[in-house]
């Protein structure tokens, strides 16, 4: 609860940054206003965050590396936080899967665009189908416990 409050200037700065910066001119479309940012030196980025675990989405990895060194500023200047230096790095989704609480994302091929793609960690998957098991082996012995008792 903590660190989504004090975490919460973090995201109003991110937004600030490229989501939600003002523009002069008023666009009617969203494809409109994009193209108008695209073509300033506005760092493009999207800040998805879960308590104090958070990853900046970018297209490029001079906006990564730009993205990267700003938050790290930001944090250590303003919020007075330092990052992690194992859990901090800058992945190409392309190239390599990327890990956010239990869950694995990707950026796949889509006809000419890029998606993520994101799937539940292995160690995680096994975890789950071992817990499945033993709730389906613990419901079968109570059902066949019941059925003799009523026969």
């Amino acid at each position: 609860m903590l660190s989504n409050v004090v975490l919460n200037d973090l995201d109003q700065w991110v937004s600030s940054q490229w989501e939600f910066f003002p523009l002069t001119k008023p666009y009617k479309t969203r494809e409109g206003q994009l193209y108008a940012k695209k073509r300033t030196t506005l760092k493009e980025g999207y800040l998805v965050r879960y308590a104090d675990d958070f990853k900046i989405l970018c297209r490029d990895w001079k906006t990564a590396q730009k993205w990267f060194h700003a938050v790290r500023q930001y944090l250590k200047g303003r919020l007075k936080l330092d990052i992690s230096p194992e859990k901090s790095q800058i992945i190409n989704l392309r190239k390599r899967e990327s890990e956010f609480l239990g869950f694995t994302i990707q950026a796949n091929r889509k006809g000419k665009k890029r998606v993520a793609h994101t799937g539940i960690k292995a160690n995680k998957k096994r975890n789950i189908k071992v817990e499945a098991k033993k709730r389906i082996l613990k419901t079968e012995s109570l059902t066949n416990r019941t059925k003799c008792t009523t026969l």
